[in-house]
């Protein structure tokens, strides 16, 4: 599910492929930024790109590293960035790969996990870093002259990895239970709730798609009193029993 907010255009994109025949799901979302441009590429090439990294005999990690790089340099875009978070199902075994503030939520037993990190200027880690590589660090923002950045990697925003922006995604492995909603989402939807608000919608006996409206709902409802939502883009998967 994707809302444009109060923004005139959506910059985020997304995708989802439910490959039946290998027992596999993929998604993605990308928040773009100063453009889609990026994240349009990394949409359209990540899956694939993993995939056949994969056939070529990389390990996954090193799959997903290789394709958020080639996404990160395709076009050659100075200026124009997206944050990246694709996840792998295969079984009960999931992967994850983030770079930016995207997040993935995994609630089970009523309870919420977080599964990434946000990869922003307020990362202690991460404001280190690119103070180290000589970044400029301004009111929670990193700064290349005049142009200022609120996370901390990025594919795209060539111009600014000498500065330390970074496409090189976080890779986590995990054991998925029996039962499980999980939930990936751009920061427009963490901007206003939290982890546990977010959980508490979604262990209500609601399907996905009811999760989504709920979510996007309140999200609209909280913002409404600063006049302003973002791009807002989820997706939710929901197992409720042993099948697969």
């Amino acid at each position: 599910l994707t809302e444009t907010g109060t923004r005139s255009h959506m910059e985020d994109r997304y995708n989802l492929i439910l490959d039946n025949d290998n027992g596999v799901i993929i998604g993605g979302i990308y928040d773009g930024h100063n453009g889609a441009e990026v994240a349009e590429n990394a949409a359209r090439m990540i899956p694939k790109a993993v995939a056949a990294n994969v056939r070529d005999g990389l390990n996954i990690g090193d799959a997903f590293r290789k394709a958020f790089k080639e996404a990160s340099f395709e076009g050659g875009h100075l200026f124009i960035g997206s944050t990246a978070l694709v996840f792998l199902i295969k079984g009960d075994t999931l992967i994850v790969a983030n770079t930016g503030d995207c997040r993935l939520l995994l609630i089970h037993d009523d309870r919420g996990v977080q599964l990434t990190t946000d990869h922003r200027v307020t990362n202690l880690e991460e404001c280190n870093r690119l103070k180290a590589s000589g970044a400029t660090i301004k009111k929670n923002r990193v700064f290349f002259g005049d142009r200022g950045l609120n996370i901390s990697r990025a594919l795209g925003d060539l111009a600014l990895k000498e500065i330390g922006i970074t496409e090189e995604p976080d890779v986590g492995v995990f054991k998925l239970p029996p039962r499980y909603t999980l939930i990936a989402a751009t920061d427009g939807l963490w901007a206003y709730l939290k982890n546990h608000q977010v959980g508490q919608i979604a262990s209500a006996d609601l399907t996905a798609e009811q999760i989504c409206q709920e979510l996007i709902r309140t999200v609209k409802e909280t913002s409404s009193r600063y006049r302003y939502l973002d791009n807002t883009t989820l997706i939710i998967l929901k197992k409720t029993d042993d099948a697969n």
